[in-house]
């Protein structure tokens, strides 16, 4: 059973997922509130519509699918909002049943990576795109390769086109919702240790 509780740390310059389980979860939850999650996951998600609108909905630079959720709840979190993820809640949803209709694996692989790139470089701080996130693309690129996995320079190269694009809107964000990174809101939500 896939859950919707996105707890996630920043592993050579980029996010990883924490591994947990639905009974952890549930023994964690404070009796009758949700746990604090980074995002909400985009087909069990419910938003208040105001909140959605505030926020200036879904970024264009995610489309067709992948990070947009992401990207608005790092937004939201930004803002001083609050993700949460309730265990106790059933959601039924086919999980890319609809991506795997219109595009092939190859390419939903490329854009899921080309729009992590995009959310990253919208919200890590300078210092950790310059000293942690980068570096390990220069690792990673030419390994990846030598593998003949040719998904994470395509990617690369596709995230890299909109660069300019991708600088503009990291300064607009930074205005609307303002300075905290996403390392601080990361640290915000890491409650259980």
């Amino acid at each position: 059973m896939r859950v919707s509780w996105n707890l996630v740390k920043i592993v050579r310059g980029e996010l990883r997922r924490q591994d947990w389980n639905l009974e952890e979860a549930l023994e964690l939850a404070p009796q009758g509130k949700g746990l604090k999650s980074f995002y909400a996951s985009g087909g069990s998600v419910a938003i208040r519509k105001e909140m959605f609108q505030q926020l200036g909905g879904f970024l264009p630079i995610y489309k067709p699918f992948c990070s947009e959720d992401k990207d608005l709840c790092t937004r939201a979190w930004k803002r001083g909002w609050a993700t949460y993820f309730e265990p106790a809640s059933t959601v039924i949803h086919a999980h890319e049943g609809t991506k795997e209709r219109f595009f092939s694996q190859k390419r939903i692989k490329i854009i899921k990576r080309r729009n992590r790139f995009f959310h990253l470089w919208c919200h890590l701080s300078t210092n950790k795109l310059i000293f942690s996130h980068f570096p390990w693309i220069l690792y990673r690129f030419p390994m990846r390769i030598l593998r003949f996995d040719m998904i994470y320079p395509i990617s690369f190269f596709k995230a890299l086109r909109q660069l300019g694009t991708i600088i503009k809107l990291r300064s607009q964000l930074r205005s609307k919702t303002g300075p905290n990174s996403l390392e601080e809101i990361i640290e915000k939500i890491d409650f259980q240790k």
